[in-house]
């Protein structure tokens, strides 16, 4: 993947937005396995970040297809589309969790999709 797909946020400094995954649907597991497994609570609760999923695609609009929000490691329970046709949708999914990361899966219209975190800590 060319270096023009790692899209900027100017969001917290301009940093570039963790991307998660490549070409990859993210995957679901077990409420157990992802509470209890290797990553357990994280000691926060990571709340999905909308203002910044939305300002990154506002950004990007020209280069996207469509955007699924969900968390991953709950992907398959947990994920909607919330930007299609060129026009957002409401996120109706759970937006939080200890363990599975909120994010955003981009498709983009040369076919390549990737997964980037967009969560902010709970205050």
């Amino acid at each position: 993947m060319s270096k023009e797909m790692l899209y900027k946020c100017e969001e917290n400094g301009g940093n570039e937005m963790k991307v998660l995954f490549k070409n990859e649907t993210p995957k679901s597991i077990s409420f157990a396995e992802g509470f209890l497994g290797s990553r357990g609570n994280v000691g926060f609760r990571m709340v999905y970040d909308s203002e910044k999923a939305i300002k990154f695609i506002k950004e990007n609009s020209d280069k996207i297809d469509y955007v699924v929000a969900g968390l991953v490691g709950d992907w398959n329970f947990n994920s909607s589309t919330i930007y299609e046709n060129e026009e957002f949708e409401d996120y109706n999914c759970y937006d939080n969790s200890i363990w599975a990361k909120p994010s955003i899966r981009v498709f983009y219209k040369d076919g390549n999709n990737v997964t980037y975190e967009c969560w902010k800590a709970h205050e």
